[in-house]
């Protein structure tokens, strides 16, 4: 006997979205004789921590990288690496042209572990020099 595919909720033109019958009822309501979501939204994530220089290198340490450098060539960053260039199709996330490289924006522990992608950006080389030269600059 063949199972039928479970449906998926389907947005509604307001911007609600309709929810199967079977879906619990506290996850529900009925509005204007349609059932749609109540869903609580996501709580917004945490804000990140920056780490010092002193905290960066020992996290470096206690990966097992003995440099940036040996961090950068590694598998892990350069998949990493990978997936920020595919999340922007390839293209400079400041201007649009081709991106060849990728830029912490801050150096928090998730990104740099590389559990999250958050603070990275694809950018290209003009753009990756600038936004290190605006870090210094002594206006």
């Amino acid at each position: 006997m063949r199972r039928r595919p479970r449906r998926k909720p389907t947005p509604a033109p307001d911007g609600l979205t309709r929810v199967p019958r079977n879906c619990p009822p506290e996850l529900h309501r009925q509005i204007g004789g349609r059932t749609v979501s109540s869903r609580p939204a996501p709580s917004p994530p945490e804000p990140l921590r920056e780490l010092t220089r002193a905290d960066f290198r020992a996290l470096l340490l206690s990966m097992g990288f003995q440099s940036y450098q040996a961090y950068l060539w590694s598998p892990a960053w350069l998949e990493a690496r990978r997936a920020v260039l595919k999340r922007a199709n390839g293209r400079c996330e400041d201007c649009g042209l081709p991106a060849s490289q990728v830029h912490h924006l801050v150096y928090t522990e998730a990104n740099v572990r590389l559990e999250s992608l958050q603070g990275l950006l694809a950018l290209c080389r003009a753009c990756h020099e600038r936004h290190h030269l605006s870090a210094f600059s002594y206006s």
